[in-house]
């Protein structure tokens, strides 16, 4: 028996096999496809967010507006302001990045 073996059946035997805990293996992988959907939900807010102000909405009301239909609601003003301003920022460096990246071949 090798060690990753080994170390799989002492997590079985600590842990229930089949039950309780994933195994680490399982949780990494868990991991990586939550990470993977959050990015994708961002880089969907990031696109309504910059395709909304484009035809000339307000900023303000977009970022409250997409933040809050993708994410939940928003109550405390100062927070909703932070997000508007950190959510802007993002726009413009992925639109400056959009239009810095070359063409690949």
């Amino acid at each position: 028996m090798g060690a990753a073996e080994t170390k799989s059946h002492e997590w079985d035997f600590m842990h229930g096999a089949g039950g309780g805990l994933p195994h680490p293996r399982e949780q990494v992988a868990l991991d990586a496809e939550i990470d993977a959907g959050l990015t994708r939900l961002v880089a969907g807010a990031v696109r309504a967010i910059g395709d909304r102000v484009a035809r000339g909405q307000s900023p303000a009301a977009v970022v409250a507006d997409v933040v809050a239909t993708m994410f939940g609601g928003l109550a405390d003003r100062s927070t909703v302001d932070r997000i508007v301003a950190l959510a802007l920022r993002i726009v413009e460096e992925t639109a400056a990045g959009r239009q810095g990246a070359q063409p690949t071949p």
